[in-house]
């Protein structure tokens, strides 16, 4: 009996240290496994599973993908670049890129394939339904404070109370209606792309005019840069609170709230035609 427990805890043994052999050995297509287990999380590509109504998540390479031309265009800076971007990949295309944290990549790619996500990250570019923009993909309301240390300087742009208080009390709001230091800085984007309207309180403290309620961080709205006005990318029910808590305007769904419009030319309709008043995944 004890000549067979050996025997038995030998053959445990060895399974052991195949196990670790082959753990540590490159799989079949090349790709060498990650922390000594397995394949990094590469669903099948498509996965023709009637359970799932959406395709899955796959991660994207920063370098050699489509997203790296959307990087560029915005000037990423390299301290994102190594980050955990996906997508759902539809006909070669993506609709949408998401980011996931360090430890939530680790924990896909220990799992490998036998992991299913349903849903993962935050969304950061959403692709733009207007023709022949600027960039192809805008920035996304929900990914604007990951998204905020990395961007290019040229594409956050810092605005007083006035020019705030213009930009969400309004539909659209023409670039004359904001001070002339704005209207300088936008005129350095291309237009029909996303830039990053930015408010301090605490670099704005002495300004006659300010918020109906104390702020105290800082406030960053996504926009779209039309040819001659500018768009706040947030839904209706946000862009309601920034009134009621900035601006001290009744918000109530209830009510009869909503914003002012710009009384414009033809011309001016036509030029800023491309700038919708709310993102359609927002709203």
């Amino acid at each position: 009996d004890i000549a067979d427990d050996d025997s038995a805890d030998k053959d445990i043994a060895d399974d052991d240290i195949a196990d670790d052999d082959s753990a540590d050995e490159d799989t079949a297509d090349g790709t060498p496994n990650v922390h000594g287990k397995r394949a990094p999380y590469l669903p099948d590509n498509p996965r023709e599973d009637p359970a799932l109504r959406e395709n899955p998540f796959v991660f994207m390479d920063p370098s050699t993908s489509d997203l790296k031309a959307v990087l560029d265009y915005y000037g990423i800076k390299e301290s994102m670049l190594g980050r955990g971007f996906l997508s759902r990949m539809e006909n070669g295309m993506f609709r949408t890129v998401y980011y996931v944290a360090d430890s939530v990549r680790q924990i896909m790619d220990y799992a490998g394939s036998r992991l299913r996500v349903v849903n993962t990250g935050i969304k950061v570019f959403g692709r733009s339904s207007v023709k022949e923009a600027g960039c192809a993909y805008r920035l996304v309301c929900e990914g604007v404070p990951q998204l905020l240390p990395h961007l290019g300087d040229k594409y956050v742009i810092e605005v007083p109370f006035a020019d705030l208080k213009t930009l969400i009390e309004h539909v659209n709001p023409l670039l004359s209606l904001m001070s002339e230091e704005t209207q300088r800085r936008v005129s350095k984007v291309a237009p029909s792309c996303s830039v990053i309207m930015c408010y301090d309180p605490a670099k704005h403290a002495d300004d006659e005019e300010k918020p109906f309620t104390r702020l105290t961080a800082l406030l960053s709205i996504p926009c779209w840069r039309g040819g001659a006005s500018l768009s706040a990318h947030i839904n209706k029910s946000q862009l309601r609170s920034l009134n009621h808590r900035v601006l001290g305007r009744v918000a109530d769904k209830n009510s009869t709230f909503k914003l002012d419009n710009n009384a414009r030319d033809s011309d001016s309709v036509a030029i800023s035609a491309d700038s919708p008043a709310v993102c359609a995944d927002d709203a």
